[in-house]
């Protein structure tokens, strides 16, 4: 099942905001749109993967940084619950940070009407 850039903006993501993190590389949809007329299309792992980076860039970091770091690590439990492991690399050192991933995957599979 694929999705357009207006059913995400369901999700509250800015279409205008989306189509620059599209323009700069930050994400990118499953097909890309080849000119005027055409749509952006995304699976279901590309809208999990945008809202995972929204919500790092939300946390404070650089849409750079975010951008790197939205591959999971790997997985820890931590308050019973499974988060993923980012590692953050700047100058200075690399630091991790965990987010509640499979809660951003329910929320958006529910919202997308896919669970």
């Amino acid at each position: 099942m694929l999705f357009t850039t207006k059913d995400i903006s369901t999700l509250g993501i800015k279409r205008e905001r989306l189509r620059v993190w599209i323009d700069e590389g930050w994400v990118r949809p499953y097909i890309r749109a080849r000119g005027p007329g055409t749509k952006n299309y995304f699976t279901i792992a590309d809208i999990i993967h945008i809202k995972t980076f929204e919500f790092l860039v939300e946390c404070g970091l650089h849409r750079r940084l975010a951008a790197r770091a939205n591959r999971v690590k790997g997985i820890i439990t931590w308050k019973g619950v499974d988060h993923g492991i980012f590692e953050v690399e700047r100058p200075g050192g690399t630091f991790i940070v965990l987010v509640n991933v499979d809660k951003i995957a329910t929320d958006v599979k529910t919202q997308m009407g896919v669970l």
